[in-house]
């Protein structure tokens, strides 16, 4: 090896200081539209993921058959075997379903030294800043 002509960085800087050139996702998608493909939108990915859940099992494996198909949308076809990957789907879809939670608590009071005052019908504890009126 002929390294005898080299030298090194100085200590704390790079031979490449602006690194790689990253592919934009903007160029990317121009090259796409470029090439004749479009955008899917959110509410037609949402109405195919409805239709999805709709279908027969019978129905799911003749799509599956199909060439013309979105590659990711023959993935998830033939992901639909999985529970988990129904329930992310139906969560992104259509949304989370509420769940209800009941809870109990014990309040301790913050200055337990001190004796609550009934201030308008509610029982409160003086302000410790307030100067006290004898």
């Amino acid at each position: 090896m002929n390294d005898h002509n080299l030298k090194p960085w100085p200590k704390g800087t790079s031979g490449n200081p602006k690194g790689r050139k990253r592919k934009l996702y903007n160029d990317i998608n121009l090259k796409l539209k470029e090439d004749g493909y479009e955008p899917i939108t959110k509410a037609e990915l949402v109405e195919a993921y409805q239709i999805i859940f709709n279908l027969d099992k019978q129905a799911i494996e003749e799509l599956k058959k199909q060439k013309d198909l979105p590659y990711s949308f023959l993935l998830i076809l033939k992901s639909m075997k999985d529970p988990r990957v129904r329930q992310d789907l139906r969560d992104w879809a259509m949304g989370k379903a509420m769940e209800e939670i009941h809870s109990t608590m014990t309040v301790q009071p913050i200055y337990p030294d001190l004796e609550p005052v009934k201030r308008d019908e509610e029982y409160l504890l003086p302000d410790p800043d307030e100067p006290e009126t004898a």
